[in-house]
């Protein structure tokens, strides 16, 4: 099921409504005025990170793309690849995030052998393609709904026996079969990922999720990663 739009997309049409109504007694154009209002409405609203940078540049750049004239079919083309690369943050509130290299190598080195290990919102295969490669015992398998990173997943992992690349919601998957869980989402959906971990997940399981916490749920094990970010993997054990 699609969760209901996040609500600082509504500082779009907020900001476009206060920067005509103020371009005419401050004498400036409202291309001027909207990028400023547009941050500080969906700030206010709930946006964080790098959705805000999104929100920034997106009045300038639909400027710039109309000056360029272009055809009905080139703007229904980029807004379908835009919904096919980013469903998730317009729907669930999750980013499109790729995994470092320092997060794979933390991965290869804490994974048991020889288990079913599954990175639930795999993108374009920035984790399982190289673990898979990496460690021949496991069974990796990713799970992503947004289709044009599947596809490139699937392409990327195309020899390699060990890894299953799945098209679909992670929350209709089998969470039963799956002996490690990686998730690298965002805050708002950890706790639904905590709570259906607990349930589904076989006794002592593991989940682990790359910078975002679970909130009353302190982890069994933190692990620093040496990336650009400064990220933090987060372990935890179904203890039942």
């Amino acid at each position: 099921m699609i969760s209901r739009l996040p609500r600082h997309l509504a500082a779009l049409p907020l900001a476009a409504l206060l920067a005509f109504g103020l371009s005419a007694s401050v004498a400036v154009a409202p291309i001027w005025i909207a990028p400023p209002l547009t941050v500080l409405l969906a700030l206010a609203l709930g946006a964080r990170g790098l959705v805000l940078a999104v929100y920034a540049l997106f009045w300038p750049l639909l400027v710039g793309l109309a000056s360029l004239a272009l055809p009905a079919w080139a703007w229904a083309l980029a807004a379908l690849a835009l919904f096919a690369v980013c469903r998730h943050a317009m729907t669930e509130r999750v980013p499109l995030f790729l995994s470092s290299r320092a997060a794979v190598d933390a991965l290869a080195g804490s994974v048991p052998q020889g288990v079913r290990f599954a990175d639930l919102g795999a993108g374009t295969g920035s984790v399982v393609v190289p673990l898979a490669r990496r460690r021949p015992d496991l069974t990796v398998i990713g799970v992503e709904s947004a289709w044009l990173p599947w596809l490139l997943c699937r392409w990327r992992g195309r020899d390699l026996d060990n890894l299953r690349v799945r098209y679909g919601d992670i929350w209709k998957q089998d969470w039963h079969g799956f002996d490690v869980v990686y998730v690298y989402l965002s805050p708002a959906p950890m706790s639904r990922v905590w709570a259906r971990f607990r349930k589904d997940a076989p006794a002592d399981g593991c989940l682990i999720s790359n910078t975002f916490s679970v909130d009353g749920a302190p982890p069994d094990r933190t692990v620093p990663l040496d990336d650009a970010m400064d990220s933090q993997l987060y372990f935890w054990k179904n203890r039942r």
